[in-house]
This record gives structure tokens, sequence and C-alpha cells, in this order.
């Protein structure tokens, strides 16, 4: 509480307070993290002094721009790109903010009631609060934005970017959190108080370091290698730039929390293929009736947060699975546990996956897929690439995002899930070619590469409408796209296109094949013992 008496709270008696305000509690968080010295493990217990949010009449702004992991993605390949092709000696670094929630002006006046039980006695001592208490409680004015204020993310982004501004940097216009200058070629991006930047020299960095301690102390991380919950291993040989990208602790610490006394011996696909006969249904000897297990709610909802964070941002392998789960974590069944536990022993039998970027022209390319189950709506996947101009279409690597979902909108045919699934990768593709045109790669016309001819032949006014005329009519701006040469609708043959891979569970084969260019392995994987026996759902301990 010292630090947020030196600057953000100011004591007053509470006659001080407007009548009819509002008047907001103090809430006390323990944050705790490890630290390691001389390699000993330590926990760094602090309490944060917060302010009760929910109980302010606070009506004004409170959103605030971050930067998606979608620009980092593109952030690190333009790194890589720059070392080989620009300037040997581009980096990547971070930086940290110290108590970025503790240094920005209020726009409007907040009180705040403190205990006089969790004021230390050498604090109500130096602040003389003896005559300002009343009944047991002390009242305070908020000067600065403190954590818990609904608007502090808001106004802190504000003023960082009023601070630098003087130093010539300045937001991006088209897709903010982007960091840009006028004249230097630092490009970086801003999530809430931590700040990814691609320098050309340490010089550059140190002016955009100078101008931000104006305001706050920064933290700063010269070899760029954790972000964001990410672990990034740089190789910067000026011939074959690489970055390894990976999250080391999240199925670890997962498999401990949900597996503690239970050994995963693994498996070889993340989700369970399912088998349909030959007139299209599922074979009920193989999909016996699943049973609804309501008490498994929290526990599927807790499972597939977790997973749900690390497939978006590097398991790319996970994402189809982690899907399939999530779509009956409101009413989970006896398959939904089958489906965890599949995943689970998929991710025991490899562990520390991760992405490898490389060098390239930074082109931006999308293959997409639909598929059309009997009974079940289709299901779309695309996948977004940065690649070299020339390279084959097959040639998959930097994959900055991945998507797999079913669209609300029903569809009567393969084709118009097709031409679907290509209306929503152009949509997403827009924010993509925003970011490469906002970090200095100005893209040409994006190529789409799809498996079904009858789609692509719609796009490109080669097909004659006929059942398409039911489409929905929000489809054809791809076609329009398509038409102002913005996008380039281009086929490939089923087995080449990777996007596949997101729309329904594949056979291990299968999946092996395509697998690998989505992300990397190591020479080993973790594998238990063979004594060790698969785990089912029937023998989980919850």
């Amino acid at each position: 509480m010292f630090r947020l008496l030196e600057n953000t709270l100011h004591p007053i008696f509470s006659s001080e307070i407007p009548q009819g305000t509002k008047v907001a509690y103090y809430n006390q968080q323990v944050k705790e993290k490890e630290v390691i010295v001389d390699g000993i493990s330590y926990v760094d217990a602090r309490v944060r002094g917060t302010i009760g949010g929910d109980k302010l009449n606070f009506e004004g702004a409170t959103s605030a721009n971050t930067a998606d992991y979608v620009i980092f993605k593109n952030l690190i390949s333009a790194t890589l790109h720059d070392v080989k092709y620009v300037d040997p000696n581009t980096r990547f670094i971070n930086t940290d903010m110290v108590d970025f929630y503790l240094a920005s002006p209020m726009e409007e006046s907040a009180y705040m009631m403190v205990p006089l039980k969790d004021i230390p006695m050498s604090i109500f001592n130096d602040y003389d609060l003896t005559k300002r208490a009343k009944h047991g409680k002390v009242y305070f004015k908020v000067l600065l934005t403190m954590y818990g204020h609904p608007a502090s993310g808001r106004l802190s982004n504000k003023l960082f970017f009023k601070t630098i501004e003087s130093a010539g940097y300045y937001e991006d216009p088209i897709v903010p959190a982007i960091i840009r200058h006028l004249s230097l070629p630092t490009i970086g991006g801003l999530v809430v108080d931590d700040c990814g930047l691609k320098v050309r020299c340490k010089e550059d960095a140190l002016y955009f370091i100078n101008a931000v301690e104006k305001v706050w102390k920064v933290k700063v991380n010269w070899n760029g290698d954790k972000f964001l919950g990410l672990n990034i291993k740089w190789n910067y040989d000026p011939n074959n730039p690489t970055a390894k990208i990976s999250n080391d602790t999240a199925i670890p610490d997962s498999q401990k929390r949900f597996y503690p006394d239970q050994k995963l011996k693994g498996c070889e696909t993340p989700a369970i293929y399912t088998h349909y006969n030959y007139k299209g249904h599922i074979d009920e000897a193989k999909a016996p009736e699943p049973t609804y297990v309501p008490d498994k709610r929290e526990f599927v909802q807790q499972f597939t947060g977790t997973y749900s964070h690390v497939a978006r941002t590097v398991r790319y392998d996970l994402v189809t699975a982690v899907n399939n789960i999530a779509e009956s974590q409101s009413a989970p069944t006896t398959q939904t546990l089958k489906d965890i536990d599949k995943l689970a022993n998929y991710t025991a039998r490899y562990l520390n996956a991760y992405l490898l970027f490389k060098a390239t022209d930074m082109i931006l390319k999308i293959h997409y897929d639909s598929s059309l189950k009997p009974h079940a709506r289709h299901k779309a996947g695309v996948v977004f690439y940065l690649s070299d101009k020339n390279a084959a279409p097959e040639d998959i690597g930097n994959i900055t995002e991945v998507v797999s979902k079913k669209p609300v909108n029903e569809v009567a045919s393969i084709a118009e899930g097709e031409y679907c699934t290509q209306f929503i990768a152009g949509q997403i593709a827009i924010h993509h070619k925003n970011i490469l045109e906002a970090i200095g790669y100005p893209q040409p016309p994006t190529v789409f590469y799809g498996d079904n001819t009858t789609a692509i032949g719609i796009a490109n006014d080669s097909v004659k409408p006929k059942k398409s005329k039911a489409f929905d009519k929000s489809y054809h701006w791809f076609r329009g796209q398509v038409r102002q040469k913005l996008f380039v609708s281009k086929h490939i043959s089923s087995d080449l296109n990777i996007a596949d891979y997101f729309t329904k569970a594949l056979q291990k084969a299968e999946h092996k094949r395509k697998v690998i260019k989505l992300i990397t392995y190591p020479p080993s994987t973790s594998l238990t013992p063979k004594e060790h026996k698969k785990v089912t759902f029937s023998e989980r301990v919850y």
C-alpha cells in the first residue's frame, strides 16, 4: 500500500466525498511468482492493492487496444526476413513497464474505503491517518489509475502513446496497438504493459526505452526469448535464421492438474476418428449412445480453457480435438470424457512439439477446406501462413493462424460449404493483410488454395450459377474481392490441402502425413514405459 500512497491515493475526510457517490472497497490480492536464484527455486509472494471496481458507478469508456498473437507471429517472421535480406543486426526484444496501471491521471474522480486493519501501523503513523479515521475506516480519493478500476487499461494505454509521441512514435491508424516511428525502422506491438519490438540496432531500442522511461520504469529482455507465455529460441545466422516458438509448461502443468495420480501411455492421434458406414451413418456398434454427465461440467470447461489457449498459440495439432470437446462443454457426456482422455494421451506422447519459423518473402497465402458430414453442420478449416513468392502451394511454413469452426449458416452442399469457407477465410485475411502492410510488407493479391472446383469457379466467374443461386448473398463478397484482383482463388489437390486437418478427425496415417506440416516434433518424444496401460474415461479419477 506504500506505493499507492506515494502518488495514487490521497487520504480525505468522509465529508469530502460528494453526496450520492459510490465508494469502492480496498481489495488485497496475493500474487505468487516462481523465481530462480543460483539454481534454487523460490516463490516470490507480493500483495497488490486493488480497488473494488464492481462497486463503482463508472459509466465511461473502458476498452483498450492490445496486439494479438497474429501480430507477434508476423513480427517474429519479419525479424527473420530482415536478418536474412535487409540487415543481419536486426533483433527482436521485449520490454515490461513496471506499475503500468499506477501512473495515469483519472478523468473522473473515484473514492475508496480502507479498513484500518488493512493499513500497516508504519503507514498509519507516517501519513497521520488518525484524524481521518472514522468507524474503523479511512477514506481516500483516487488520483491516478490503479488495478481494479474499469478505466485503468484505457487510460494507461492512452498515456503510453502520448508519452512516446514526443519521440516520434505513434499507433498505427489501421491496426491498433502496433507501434511505428516516423523515421526509424522500429516496429512493435503493445499488450497491456508488454511491448515486443523489431529493432535494427541497440541504439534504436534504447531510444524507445528512454522515451517510455519518462513515466515508467522499464524491464528489458534483450534476448527476446520469453514473451506472452511463449518461449522463443532465436538463431540469428544471416544465412538461415530461425525461431523456435514453444510453450514448455502449459501441457506438463495441465497433466499434473488433470491427471495427478495417473500415468498416460500416449496415443498417435489427438481426436477420435468417427467411422461412417457405406450409407453415410455412424456405425452404432462403434458409437453407443453417450450418457449425460452434468457433474463433470466444471472439469470439462477447465480442461477446454487450458488446452484451447495452447492450441491457438502453438500446438495447432490440437485445435480440432479441442474444438470438438468445447462443443459439448456446457452439457458434457461420456463421449466428451473419452475425447478428453484421447487428447491427454496424445499430448503425453507428443509433449514438446513447437513451431519453427524461417526467413521468407513475407507473402501471405491461405489454404481452406470444408467438410459436410451426414446429419451435421459443415465445418470450416483455414490455415494462414507466410511463404516465398514462388513457393509451391504445398510448402507450408510460418503459420500465423489457423481456424477450425462450425459457421452459423447451414449449407446444402459441399460446394456451398467450400464457398462459405472462402468467405470466412477472406474476412480474416483482411486483418492479416492490414498487419503485414502496417509492419512494412505490402501484399500482392492474396492466393487462396482450395480443392473444390465449383467454389473456385464461382469465385472466378468461370462457373455459370445454377444451384448456387440459393447461396447466401454475403458469400459473394469473396467473388467481389477476386474481381478487384485483391484475392486469387486457385485449386489444390485434396492430398496437399493442409486445411483439411482442421475440418475433421483423421485416421492415424493421414494425421501423421499432415501434422508434420503444422508443427515440428523434437527428435525424441516423451513416452512413458509400456507397462502403463492407456487411461480411459471409465478409469479416470475426477
